[in-house]
């Protein structure tokens, strides 16, 4: 519950005494009551900033806070109904009002009343709003409007169209964990959708079914723990990594294992098979987005990770955007490119980097020894260096031959002898094992 800032409750009682008609001080002390949940108090306060306030935002959000208060009570369904049908009066324009009210028929299964709301909001209001709320209501985003209409929308008879929601915003939207289970589990009721035991050995989510045979590579397991040459926290708790050629290892080694990082990943691939950033999710608590224009890989990941997984043309994303839309500050942690065809993946990285977004590591996949005539790992370094990223290990490869991929940092970011100890830039084929062991 937010509360106005390292202000005390007698400030805010000091202050309504001095101005008790200032609305603003009325919704201060409301937010107080709130926040240590005498929500009867909170409703009056909140009530008396409406009353008083020239501001239809700061009226409208007055309203949303006040039907948060009742329903919290419990047995004033009535209230909170009320509250949530003026603010939708006070601002028809502003979405989250409808999607609380539509949530609040879908609950009480008037299925009808929660499907008209919906539409109507996602037919009149805003998508995103100029101006903010003061405080956070429990909206995570237009996309709440398509799915309150797609669950009214099934009870009401109309499947077909809420199958096809649920698909779409699954696959087009950042929906957050328990919707998105939700949104699974409805689609796996309307449309079969497979089960996990039904689907191929490799796309399974069982560790043990991941056993290094599949993968015909040197990966990093117990046994080479003694050996690494870079050492850092929590290594001793990781039995095994998943990259094809040990990316997830370089960057858990640069941020010395650190937990809570951000990721964008650009090329999905499989979700845990030769995959990047399954390691950072799964043991380090890491979060991020993965992007691929192949829906079939996405549905993967939605099934199997619990990041945002976007069906997107990579070489047209702006990523500054997606960044915002995902919740995301415009710097990550670590970039992963490699859309399969290398001049895809070139403009997807172009993109990317000039969009303003950060990025502390990159891994870029050219794919030199496929296709050396395409140029296209000369024009990544100069992309890169030009928008201040150093090449710091070249010529990747999880051989001795077919250097696939180069590694990148921005330079700022880290301990320049741990970028000294790792550096291998000397344009011959580098065997990524041999960089750790």
């Amino acid at each position: 519950m937010t509360t106005m800032a390292n202000q005390t409750y007698t400030d805010l009682l000091h202050k309504y005494i001095e101005s008790p008609e200032d609305p603003e001080a009325n919704f201060a002390l409301g937010l107080h009551y709130h926040s240590i949940d005498q929500t009867a108090s909170a409703v009056s306060f909140y009530l008396r900033a409406a009353e008083r306030s020239g501001d239809p935002l700061l009226t409208y959000e007055c309203m949303l806070r006040s039907a948060m208060c009742f329903h919290t009570q419990g047995c004033r369904a009535n209230s909170v109904e009320g509250m949530l049908q003026h603010a939708v009066a006070i601002m028809p324009t502003r979405p989250e009002a409808y999607f609380h009210l539509s949530r609040f028929y879908e609950k009480k299964e008037g299925w009808h009343l929660g499907y008209l709301v919906a539409s109507i909001g996602m037919g009149v209001a805003q998508q995103k709003p100029k101006e903010s709320l003061r405080t956070r209501i429990d909206y995570p985003g237009f996309w709440t409007l398509a799915f309150e209409r797609a669950v009214c929308g099934w009870w009401c008879g109309v499947c077909l169209e809420s199958k096809e929601t649920f698909d779409r915003i699954l696959f087009n939207e950042p929906l957050d964990y328990p919707h998105k289970i939700a949104a699974i589990n409805n689609l796996k009721k309307l449309e079969g959708w497979v089960e996990e035991q039904d689907l191929p050995t490799e796309m399974r989510s069982k560790d043990e079914e991941l056993s290094q045979s599949m993968y015909q590579l040197e990966l990093y397991l117990t046994k080479n723990r003694a050996r690494m040459r870079h050492r850092f926290e929590s290594l001793d708790k990781i039995n095994r990594n998943y990259s094809e050629a040990w990316q997830d290892m370089f960057v858990l080694t640069l941020f010395g294992g650190g937990r809570d990082g951000t990721y964008l990943e650009i090329g999905s691939g499989y979700p845990i098979y030769a995959n990047n950033t399954y390691l950072l999710e799964r043991d380090f608590g890491w979060h991020g987005i993965s992007i691929d224009s192949n829906r079939d890989y996405t549905q993967k990941h939605i099934l199997h990770r619990s990041h945002s997984a976007l069906t997107m043309d990579a070489t047209t994303c702006d990523y500054a955007e997606l960044a915002d839309k995902c919740g995301f500050v415009h710097d990550f942690d670590y970039l992963s490119v490699d859309c399969g065809d290398p001049q895809l993946s070139l403009a997807a990285l172009e993109k990317a980097v000039a969009s303003g977004v950060r990025f502390g590591a990159v891994t870029f996949s050219h794919d030199h020894f496929r296709s050396p005539e395409s140029g296209v790992k000369m024009a990544a370094r100069d992309i890169m260096r030009r928008n201040g990223y150093r090449l710091i290990v070249s010529n990747v490869s999880h051989s001795d031959t077919d250097d696939y991929e180069d590694w990148y940092v921005d330079a700022k970011r880290f301990d320049q002898g741990l970028l000294e100890s790792i550096r291998d830039d000397n344009d011959t084929v580098t065997n990524s094992a041999s960089i750790f062991i």
